[in-house]
């Protein structure tokens, strides 16, 4: 079964009456099979129904991620992002030199999960996000900095700082 028609069963299950909108909507989300933007989703609807304004793209968007069939995250662009909720959660390495993003298995943060909950007990929510840092390719590049932790370089003006 798609994602979409499984997201559109969870929302059968919920009573969430599926209007032409919130099904295409759901379909904008779950063809672009990755992250999708507030004015992307708007973008793709606003075709299909010249006459949906963009606060219905948004409400939709909270209520689908409140109902937990969306994740939404900010990817470092100032921007909430979506993607419909899979099977297999992953997080994400976003690079600040390229912008490169790298999907990471979930098992990966088990561990800080744990470490947070023994020591502050904190039950950290670890189902979507992002870390932030520089990829291998721009290290060895010499477009960053070279060991972990060491801070980015500041550039302006085109020169190293």
């Amino acid at each position: 079964m798609s994602a979409h028609v499984e997201v559109l069963e969870t929302l059968r299950e919920h009573r969430v009456r599926l209007t032409p909108q919130r099904i295409a909507i759901v379909e904008i989300i779950a063809a672009k099979q990755g992250h999708v933007t507030a004015d992307e989703v708007y973008a793709g609807i606003h075709t299909r129904f010249p006459y949906v304004d963009i606060s219905t793209v948004y409400r939709t968007l909270e209520f689908l991620t409140h109902l937990g069939v969306l994740n939404v995250i900010d990817m470092g662009g100032g921007r909430a992002e979506y993607e419909l909720v899979g099977r297999e959660p992953h997080h994400h390495l976003v690079c600040r030199v390229c912008k490169q993003t790298t999907s990471v298995d979930a098992s990966l943060f088990h561990p800080l999960r744990e470490a947070l909950y023994d020591r502050f007990g904190f039950d950290a929510d670890v189902r979507h996000f992002a870390v932030f840092g520089v990829c291998r390719r721009c290290r060895e590049a010499g477009e960053a900095p070279k060991g972990p932790g060491d801070p980015a370089p500041t550039v302006r003006g085109g020169r190293e700082m």
